[in-house]
């Protein structure tokens, strides 16, 4: 955060942009998807907290495929009482897949996922 000068989350959010906008869904998006989490930290820490973490997903995703997916989960996420405080590496780097299976419905049918994503599974099923 501190290396393009952004110390909020707003900043944060136009200098992520500027680089998002450069880069498509494949492999560059990937590529940038994973670099976020490791800018998005602040010193010392393991995991982004939440309202950086969603600020920075909302702008990965802004243009991907599955944003309507990303969209829901942000929802759940800024739900009362949050179900989390911060976003750790773990379920950072596997959101993208698990949002791609939960789309085609296959979710928890393979994998096992974060525990945060199982939440959100059982939190979708009683909102519908």
């Amino acid at each position: 955060m501190e290396r393009l000068g952004a110390d909020t989350a707003t900043k944060l959010g136009k200098a992520a942009k500027e680089k998002t906008d450069k880069v498509s869904e494949g492999d560059g998006w990937r590529e940038m998807y994973r670099w976020a989490f490791a800018f998005s930290l602040s010193s010392g820490a393991k995991s982004v907290e939440l309202d950086l973490a969603v600020a920075m997903l909302r702008l990965l995703f802004s243009r991907h495929n599955l944003k309507p997916h990303a969209e829901r989960m942000f929802e759940f996420l800024e739900s009362e009482p949050s179900p989390t405080r911060a976003i750790n590496r773990d379920q950072w780097a596997q959101l993208p897949e698990f949002l791609e299976e939960w789309s085609q419905g296959t979710a928890g049918q393979t994998e096992s996922w974060p525990l945060l994503f199982d939440r959100f599974m059982e939190w979708t099923k009683g909102s519908t």
